[in-house]
């Protein structure tokens, strides 16, 4: 006589699932003299405000930025970069003028999904 048994349900909840929330974004332009403020990290480090951050740490020390150099620091879109897949990369300034770390003057952001992301909150 053989026993039937019952398999483990891998996903128990499948097909019962709620729409997932949807973060409300406030709209924002992505225009030459736009005003952003700059929040806190996605992740343990900014994930779509790049390159610029990277070249110039000092990589013996840190490799990210320090979060509070960067965190409620007003900027201002500078230039607009076309990438060749059609999504557009921000240059941005601190709108006083002075440098957010060390010798750092400009950064760069995916604006949209830095916004998405809440690293940048739009004013």
């Amino acid at each position: 006589m053989k026993i039937k048994r019952k398999r483990p349900a891998l996903f128990p909840n499948h097909g019962n699932d709620k729409v997932a929330l949807v973060i409300p974004v406030k709209p924002h332009q992505v225009k030459l003299g736009a005003n952003f403020k700059v929040g806190n990290p996605a992740n343990a480090a900014y994930l779509f405000l790049w390159n610029s951050l990277k070249q110039k740490i000092n990589y013996l020390h840190k490799s990210d930025l320090p979060s509070n150099h960067m965190v409620d620091q007003v900027v201002t879109i500078t230039g607009i970069l076309k990438r060749k897949n059609n999504t557009y990369t921000a240059i941005l300034e601190r709108k006083d003028k002075n440098e957010f770390y060390k010798g750092l003057q400009k950064i760069y952001a995916d604006i949209d999904n830095a916004v998405v992301a809440r690293e940048l909150i739009s004013l």
